[in-house]
C-alpha cells in the first residue's frame, strides 16, 4: 500500500492566513511559504525529500499501514448494566433489560485470547475492561485478571490492564484492581450544571469528581475522556482548567456523534466556534505537558483505517459475539454486523479472517470523499459507525471542515516553533 506513486499523491497545498504551507503527511515534510503559490512554485529539492520513499518514519510504516503485529488488544464488555443513563451512551441507547456476561463466556474468552497472544508470538497483550459500568463486577475483574495471569505465565507476552468507568466506584472496593491497572480512564463531561451525563444530580457529579482527585492522589493512571456535546462545549475551557489543577494530563475530546448510535442525529454544536475553543486550549496546554487530543485533529497521529478497526481489536459483547468495533457489541442492527468477525462460547473461539479482510479495505484510501483531504491521514474518515444513516460516508460538512482548520492551525504552529 505504502508506494512511491501514493507518495507523489500525497503533497498538499493548505492556506493559512497571509501564507501557504505545503505539507507531505507520509514523510512530514512541512515547507511555508509567504502569500500564495502552486505546486509548481515549490523547490524540486523539497519535493524529492518530502516523495522518497527512504524518507518515510518508521512509526509511519509499522502503525499507518500494517496489521500491528507485536500487541493484540481485548475489550471485555463484561455487563450492559450502569449505574448512569447518559443519553448519547451506545448502550443505553441500544435499550433493552441489562445483562452480565456469563462466567464461562468470560473465562473462554480471556482463555482463548491468551493463546491466540502466544500462538501469534505477539509481545503484549492488552485486556480493557468496559461496559455498561464495569466496576458493578469488581470481583468478576479480579477473576478474569487472575486467569490471564496464569495463562501467560510462562511466555514472554506482557500483560497490560485497562479500564474504563464513568467513574461512581467504591474506593474500597475499586482499589484492589485499580492498582492492577496500566490505565483508568474515567468519563469526566463537566459537573452536573455544565453536562448532560448527571440529568443535573449534583451529588453524583461530585462524587465522580471526588473519585477522580483519589485516583490522581494514589498516583494510578487516569486519563479522562471528555463527550463533547451541544450540552457542554462552550464550558471546555472551564473543565479542562479543572482537570489540569487535580493534575490531569491526559484528556480526550470525543464528539457525542462518535460515541452514541447517532442515526443522522448529529449533535446541535457550532463547529466553527468549537474549533476555535479547541485549538486555544490545545495552544495553552500542550506548553505545560498537557495532552489534549479533540477525535480527527492529532497530527501526531497516522492511519488509513478509522478508529483502528482494522488492528487487532476484538470487542467482546456479554453473549459472546465479538466484534471489530467497541461500541457496536449492544447494537443489533444489520450496520452493527458489519463488524462482526468471530464469537465465542463455552467450549470454543471462532475468528472470522474474511470479515477481518472485507473492514481492512474500510480505510481512507478507499474513500473517495477522502482521497484528497491532507487531513485524512489523522481524521482517518471519522467513526465508521457514526455517520449519518448508519451508512459508510463522509462526515457532515460542518464537522469535516473544523476537522480541516484545526489540522492546519496545529500544523502551522508546529512549523512556526522550529
Amino acid at each position: 500500500m505504502l508506494t512511491k506513486k501514493l507518495l507523489k499523491k500525497e503533497i498538499y497545498v493548505i492556506s493559512v492566513p497571509s501564507a501557504t504551507l505545503i505539507y507531505a503527511p507520509l514523510t512530514r515534510n512541512f515547507i511555508l511559504y509567504k502569500g500564495r503559490v502552486t505546486l509548481d512554485d515549490v523547490e524540486t529539492d523539497w519535493l524529492k525529500e518530502a516523495t522518497n520513499i527512504e524518507n518515510v518514519p518508521p512509526f509511519i510504516r509499522e502503525k499507518g499501514f500494517s496489521v500491528d503485529s507485536e500487541k493484540l488488544r481485548l475489550r471485555m464488555n463484561i455487563t450492559t448494566n450502569c449505574n448512569l443513563q447518559c443519553e448519547y451512551c451506545s448502550v443505553n441507547a441500544a435499550g433493552g433489560e441489562g445483562k452480565n456476561m456469563s462466567d464461562i463466556i468470560a473465562q473462554r474468552a480471556v482463555t482463548e485470547f491468551c493463546k491466540v497472544a502466544k500462538n501469534r508470538g505477539v509481545k503484549e497483550l492488552e485486556i480493557s475492561f468496559s461496559g455498561g459500568e464495569p466496576t458493578l463486577r469488581i470481583a468478576f475483574i479480579e477473576q478474569l485478571v487472575r486467569i490471564a495471569q496464569q495463562e501467560l505465565v510462562d511466555s514472554q507476552i506482557k500483560l497490560s490492564l485497562r479500564l474504563i468507568t464513568n467513574g461512581l466506584f467504591s474506593r474500597q472496593k475499586f482499589i484492589s484492581i485499580a492498582e492492577l491497572m496500566k490505565e483508568v480512564q474515567v468519563s469526566w463531561d463537566g459537573p452536573a450544571d455544565k453536562s448532560p451525563r448527571y440529568s443535573n444530580k449534583i451529588d453524583l457529579a461530585n462524587e465522580v469528581w471526588s473519585n477522580i482527585k483519589f485516583l490522581v492522589s494514589r498516583k494510578i493512571p487516569v486519563s479522562i475522556l471528555t463527550v463533547v456535546s451541544s450540552g457542554n462545549y462552550l464550558y471546555l475551557q472551564e473543565i479542562i482548567d479543572g482537570l489540569y489543577k487535580v493534575g490531569m494530563r491526559k484528556i480526550f475530546l470525543a464528539l457525542e456523534d462518535d460515541v452514541g448510535r447517532a442515526f443522522g442525529r448529529p449533535a446541535a454544536i457550532n463547529y466553527s466556534k468549537l474549533g476555535d475553543i479547541y485549538f486555544n486550549l490545545w495552544k495553552i496546554y500542550k506548553d505545560r505537558g498537557v495532552e489534549i487530543n479533540l477525535g480527527g485533529t492529532d497530527i501526531h497521529a497516522i492511519s488509513v483505517y478509522p478508529c483502528g478497526v482494522p488492528i487487532p481489536n476484538y470487542s467482546v459483547a456479554p453473549d459472546g459475539s465479538i466484534s471489530a468495533c467497541t461500541i457496536t457489541f449492544n447494537d443489533r442492527s444489520r450496520f452493527a454486523k458489519t463488524f462482526l468477525i468471530g464469537s465465542v462460547d463455552e467450549s470454543n473461539l471462532r475468528i472470522d479472517e474474511d470479515a477481518i479482510r472485507r473492514l481492512r479495505r474500510l480505510n481512507v484510501l478507499n474513500m473517495k470523499e477522502c482521497r484528497r483531504c491532507f487531513v485524512k491521514w489523522h481524521c482517518r474518515g471519522g467513526c465508521m459507525y457514526a455517520k449519518p444513516n448508519n451508512r459508510l460516508r463522509s462526515l457532515p460538512a460542518e464537522r469535516c471542515k473544523m476537522i480541516k482548520d484545526i489540522a492546519a492551525r496545529k500544523l502551522l504552529a508546529t512549523i512556526l516553533e522550529r
